[in-house]
């Protein structure tokens, strides 16, 4: 055998190779790496097959409990008045924490044209000075802002005092529920079909290129509760009316999308027909519905 060296012999610095010890572990390190590629790829696989369809196209999942009618897609209206979402430029929904939701609803939205065409109103004296009230079934005032070169709407279902305030901008003791801002994609058109459940109720469910699920509901409801639908933050409205309470759910799945579900079936039953829904690509829900047509 040929005796070892009493010395090492140490390669210059750009000649040097790696280590044996230091192969084992970048060795080991690089397999480390190929296999957390290799599992945020199935990730990000699965997310895109879970989001493949566009939330604007929705179908209960599994589609063959149901009963699916009524399919219809609704181009926007050109001649629509200002009040419609895609006008606004900004405005918050507000309400009083009760522990399980929001009560005694009110709402201030700002337009930049007068939202007077398409509704009745009078003129009505305000602590804001003179502003319009509408003539309906909600407490909604319409104030011009000339220092801000737009217009004020404040809203409420029953109480005048309520509008007052959001006219005052009194919000003391008030919670923001929502913010409203103006749609990203204002001109997508929306959709709606109505889903019978095995048990009975029928459903409607609607799908808007709405930023703000609560836009309307001041004029309409008093009280909301949170819910999550299938991991988005969704919201349980009860409307009271002279012919029984209607219930609704109303999320955004994605940016720029919202998807309600109403009916006049339970607050479990409707959250449950809500959570049935999935997004699917357009092709497969015109498949359903061959007859939609937008208009």
């Amino acid at each position: 055998m040929d005796p070892m060296p009493s010395i090492a012999q140490v390669l210059p610095e750009g000649q040097r190779g790696i280590g044996p010890a230091r192969r084992w572990v970048i060795i080991g390190l690089g397999v480390f790496v190929a296999i957390m590629v290799a599992v945020i790829a199935a990730v990000v696989v699965s997310r895109d097959d879970d989001t493949s369809g566009d939330p604007l196209y929705v179908l209960p999942s599994p589609a063959g409990q149901w009963q699916l009618s009524s399919g219809v897609v609704t181009a926007p209206d050109p001649s629509a008045p200002a009040t419609d979402e895609r006008f606004i430029t900004g405005g918050t929904l507000y309400g009083l924490a009760d522990g399980n939701g929001f009560d005694g609803l009110r709402s201030a939205i700002r337009y930049p044209e007068s939202p007077l065409p398409g509704a009745e109103w009078e003129p009505a004296r305000t602590p804001r000075g003179d502003a319009y009230q509408r003539l309906d079934d909600s407490m909604t005032f319409a104030l011009e802002e000339f220092s801000r070169d737009g217009w004020l709407v404040a809203s409420s279902p029953s109480n005048s005092v309520h509008a007052y305030d959001m006219l005052s901008n009194d919000t003391l003791d008030l919670v923001a529920v929502a913010a409203f801002l103006p749609p990203e994609t204002p001109d997508v058109p929306s959709t709606s079909f109505e889903m019978t459940s095995p048990d009975g109720p029928t459903f409607t469910v609607t799908t808007t290129p709405s930023a703000s699920p609560l836009f309307d509901v001041a004029t309409y409801a008093e009280r909301v509760e949170p819910v999550d639908v299938d991991g988005a933050s969704g919201w349980v409205i009860v409307d009271e009316q002279e012919t029984g309470a209607e219930v609704a759910v109303t999320w955004s799945p994605a940016t720029g999308r919202t998807v309600s579900v109403r009916g006049t079936a339970s607050i479990d039953a409707t959250v449950a027909a809500a959570r049935s829904l999935q997004p699917v690509a357009a092709d497969d829900w015109t498949a359903v519905f061959p007859e939609a047509r937008a208009g």
